[in-house]
């Protein structure tokens, strides 16, 4: 079944920047600016063409209605519901990440609200050890932050709750790339966004963590955890991700 989006709310927290983002990602390509108001976009599929207009600005009075049509289009143009690229527009300039807590308690997709808090807070600390250790590797980091992790956290996002056991979503926003107008004599590789080296440094430390846990369990040692520093494990990881395995196994306090 696919789904229409018709809420106005819903239609106006979609950004005009998010929207031109998926639609370039897509293949649509920006025809003509409309005298600041919004601007035409043109697709080329199977031999059919499609066209929208994208509104400028969200203060634009039909705003909604305007956003409603090009979600319409482009939802034709990938046979998609419209519910499906809304929710892929929205992470358009973000990097996703799912954390799934697979216990009994949350094989109808709901958690007991004890366990939720749990689980929300265990995700924020793993967030903000990634960043931490995105900034400084260190095998722990103490209760004062740095101001940029911090800084970083409060731009994060919680999305909505996917089932598949319980999964919560979040969305870490990502500035998007922006290239110099005349090109260097010399390649220069872009540095690569905070934002993205975070998201970077917790998947290269959630895997050597799970690598040090087994070498951990094998030979009874520490070392392997040690050895992790460097690759962005640290304390502050292993505490949320134990937080984080609680709730799995059901915990409850």
């Amino acid at each position: 079944m696919k789904v229409i989006v018709t809420d106005t709310g819903a239609l106006k927290t979609l950004e005009p920047l998010e929207m031109a983002a998926y639609l370039r990602a897509k293949g649509w390509r920006q025809e003509a600016d409309l005298a600041g108001k919004g601007s035409l976009w043109l697709l080329q599929k199977d031999g059919s063409e499609f066209d929208v207009t994208l509104p400028a600005r969200r203060e634009l009075g039909d705003y909604a209605l305007r956003m409603a049509e090009v979600l319409r289009a482009v939802a034709d143009a990938e046979g998609r519901s419209q519910a499906d690229v809304m929710r892929d527009v929205q992470t358009t300039t973000a990097d996703l990440i799912r954390v799934r807590a697979p216990s009994r308690n949350a094989e109808d997709g709901t958690l007991p609200l004890d366990q939720a808090v749990t689980f929300v807070e265990r995700s924020r600390d793993m967030m903000l050890a990634a960043a931490c250790a995105a900034i400084d590797k260190r095998p722990v980091f103490a209760k004062r932050k740095a101001q940029q992790a911090m800084d970083y956290l409060s731009h994060v996002r919680m999305g909505q709750s996917e089932r598949g056991s319980y999964v919560l979503t979040i969305l870490s926003p990502v500035a998007p790339e922006l290239r110099p107008a005349q090109q260097s004599l010399l390649p220069v590789e872009p540095e690569e966004p905070y934002e993205r080296l975070v998201t970077r440094t917790l998947m290269v430390g959630l895997k050597a963590l799970n690598a040090a846990a087994r070498q951990a369990a094998a030979d009874g040692k520490m070392t392997p955890f040690q050895e992790a520093v460097g690759r962005g494990v640290s304390a502050n990881l292993c505490d949320a991700v134990a937080g984080l395995s609680a709730v799995s196994a059901g915990w409850r306090g």
